[in-house]
Parts: C-alpha cells; structure tokens; sequence
C-alpha cells in the first residue's frame, strides 16, 4: 500500500514493530516509545495503531497527512471485531485528531498479488471522493473496508455493523509446572441478518464491505431515570 500510494503521493507510514491484534485504541503510557526508520519515509514504534497516531504528530516528521490510512489488515475486521481491532482502532483514532480516515482488511486467503489491486482500487477511490473526506471529517465517521477473497471491485456494498454471538468461554491450559494459564476464546459466531444489510453477509456473497463507523455518540436521554 506505502510503496504505490507513494508514487502518487507524499506519505508517511508509521507502523507497530509488532502484531497489535486486538489492542482497540489503546495508548502506551508506561514506557517510552521508540521510533525506528527502516526506509525513506516508512517508520515502526514499539506501539499500537492508534500510538502511531499521535507519534505522526511529532515535529521531527514535519507532516500533516491529509488522509489516515490505517492497514491492509491480514484477516477479516467484521461486526464487533471493529470494537478490538487495532486496524480498525488506527483509522479511529485518526478521525480523533481531525483527520478524515479508513481501515482496510482482507481475508486471510487474499494472495500478496492482490494487495497490489487493492492498493490501486484504493487509489482510484481517493481520487473520486474528495467531497467524502470533507464530510467524514464533518459528520465524524471513517470508513472501515473488508475485502472477501475474490476481488471484484464492481461488487461493492455499503453495509452496518453486523453482530456476534457471544464469544466463547477463556480456555484453560496448564504449564509444565503445572500452573493453570487463560488464552481468550473465540470470537462468536456472526448473527444472520434477514436484509442482508450488513457486513458479514456482503463478505458471504463475495462484496466488498464499506461500513461508516461514527464516533459521535447520539442517545434519547429522556430514557434514563436518574431520579
């Protein structure tokens, strides 16, 4: 994505030194971060997705990106993933500091070659949405993409946030020493939707899922007895 985003445009990319799956928009504030430069322009930190962010905003890059691109994610970020997800949780965090955003993911299956489809499908979306960005930035919502294993880019959706059922229980596993260890359970399966509206069923029917995720939060208070 950096790479042919990069013959188009000025860029910065700032990435996690290592799998941030699952960290949401969580920030490191018990230890310092590091930045390491690894080429022209592409840098890593000792952080999450949302700590590259705020490191962009360092002076020493003397950058105000205009767009927060935020992956290509190895795997699907579907439903109430979108909650966990540190990919998801990059574009988040862009629209919280003003700046119009999306987060890409692709199936596990997708071959490297089609990172290179998406990248210029990406491209071209960027070009004819100019007015979208505005109005992202407006209205406070980014753009989560989820793209199924056999790209077709003329199939594209507009879905809502699909949901799950609930998770799977901790799992239990014991250590040589024979000390009891939890690893989180699995994700719940995802609840059908009858107007296939949503974004596990566009993945199902082989679309590309584009949901608008808000982060402006609108409720009836005069549901809430406080008295």
């Amino acid at each position: 994505m950096f790479e042919y985003l990069s013959k188009h445009y000025d860029c910065l990319a700032i990435t996690p030194s290592s799998n941030m799956s699952g960290s949401s928009n969580s920030l490191t504030l018990k230890k310092p971060l590091l930045i390491s430069k690894k080429s022209k322009s592409f840098y890593h930190i000792n952080g999450s997705p949302a700590d590259c962010i705020h490191i962009s905003r360092l002076d020493f890059f003397n950058f105000k990106p205009d767009l927060v691109i935020s992956g290509i994610n190895n795997g699907y970020n579907l439903g109430t993933d979108v909650f966990y997800s540190g990919t998801v949780a990059g574009a988040r965090e862009g629209l919280l500091h003003r700046i119009p955003s999306i987060s890409l993911s692709a199936d596990y299956d997708v071959e490297s070659s089609n990172h290179y489809k998406i990248s210029k499908f990406i491209h071209k979306f960027i070009v004819k949405n100019q007015p979208i960005f505005i109005d992202m930035h407006k209205n406070n919502y980014f753009l989560n993409f989820n793209f199924p294993t056999k790209l077709n880019f003329n199939n594209i959706k507009i879905t809502n946030i699909g949901s799950r059922e609930l998770s799977m229980p901790p799992v239990e596993t014991i250590n040589p020493k024979g000390a009891s260890h939890y690893w989180i359970g699995d994700s719940g399966i995802p609840v059908k939707s009858n107007n296939h509206d949503d974004d596990f069923s566009a993945i199902t029917r082989g679309f590309i899922s584009v949901s608008p995720i808000t982060i402006k939060n609108k409720f009836d208070a005069s549901k809430i007895t406080l008295k």
